[in-house]
């Protein structure tokens, strides 16, 4: 996912989020594990929450372009 090469694919990004939480769910976790796992967590949000602004961007202007 950290590859800037590839498009964003927000499938992969909700998978890795799973993952992450599964990951932290575990009682035998350190804490500094957990923090760089918060660190990735927050810029998949990120990342997701752009990705589904743009769709919802776009989806508006579709919208708008069929009312005319």
């Amino acid at each position: 996912m950290d590859n800037n090469s590839e498009p964003f694919n927000y499938s992969k990004a909700i998978e890795e989020l799973d993952g992450i939480a599964k990951k932290v769910e575990d009682p035998d976790m350190k804490l500094e594990e957990i923090e760089a796992l918060i660190v990735k967590t927050k810029s998949l949000v990120e990342k997701c929450h752009n990705y589904l602004r743009s769709a919802q961007e776009t989806i508006d202007k579709i919208s708008g372009e069929e009312g005319v």
